[in-house]
C-alpha cells in the first residue's frame, strides 16, 4: 500500500508541475503579436526528468492535443526509479539539465 500511495503522489506532482507549465506557456503563446506569422510555427520545447514507477506514460492524442493547444513540445524523461538518484546526480553534473527534474 505504501508503494501504491507514492506513485499516486509522484504522478500527481508531475502532473500538477507540467500542467503549471504548459498553462504559463499557453498564456505567454496568446499574447504574442501574430504580425509575423513566424512564432506560431515555433514550439517551446519543456523538458522534464522524472523517476518512473511502472509504465511509462505513451503520447495519446490527448498529449497530441495539448502540445497542439499550447505549441509546445513536451519532451519527458522516465528514469526507473531504482536507478534514478544516480541519473539525476550524472546529468546535474553533465551540465546538460532539462528544464525540469522531480
Amino acid at each position: 500500500m505504501k508503494m501504491n500511495w507514492r506513485k499516486i503522489v509522484s504522478f500527481t506532482v508531475a502532473s500538477a508541475l507540467l500542467a503549471t507549465i504548459v498553462t504559463g506557456c499557453g498564456s505567454k503563446a496568446g499574447k504574442s503579436d501574430t504580425g509575423s506569422g513566424k512564432d506560431s510555427k515555433d514550439r517551446l520545447k519543456i523538458s522534464m526528468m522524472y523517476p518512473l514507477s511502472g509504465d511509462a506514460p505513451k503520447k495519446g492524442e490527448a498529449w497530441k492535443w495539448l502540445e497542439d493547444k499550447f505549441n509546445v513540445e513536451l519532451d519527458l524523461m522516465a528514469i526507473p526509479a531504482n536507478g534514478y538518484t544516480e541519473k539525476l546526480r550524472l546529468t546535474v553534473a553533465s551540465g546538460e539539465l532539462p528544464d525540469m527534474m522531480v
